[in-house]
């Protein structure tokens, strides 16, 4: 069951972040939002793949968070926790079963991440 603060964030993920993103830049090829099974913090933590990292510093992309809608603004203020990372894919063996994309046909239902208490 969702809270009214998690319904509100839901919302606003669902119908705005996303769709600015995905529908409205190239370079965002897929995405995907996991919530924690355990009581840590973050709760959820959302991927996505791009054609390029340089995506992050080109104008369009720039233009979304210096424009944000009201709220948006307010939302991301009341955030906790923002952290974003910026990872690349330097080598895949091919040998692993595992997807490294979150567009493939067989997408990981879930994901394991490890850090520091």
């Amino acid at each position: 069951m969702l809270t009214t603060k998690s319904a509100t964030r839901s919302d606003w993920y669902n119908n705005e972040h996303v769709p600015l993103r995905m529908n409205h830049l190239q370079s965002f090829l897929a995405g995907a939002r996991y919530f924690a099974l355990d009581s840590q913090i973050p709760s959820w933590v959302a991927l996505y793949d791009v054609d390029d990292t340089a995506t992050f510093s080109h104008n369009s992309y720039v233009r979304l968070r210096a424009n944000r809608s009201p709220r948006e603004a307010n939302l991301v203020k009341r955030l906790s926790i923002l952290d974003r990372q910026t990872c690349e894919l330097v080598m895949d063996s091919g040998a692993s079963i595992l997807t490294t994309s979150l567009a493939s046909k067989n997408p990981s239902r879930g994901i394991i991440t490890s850090g520091k208490p």
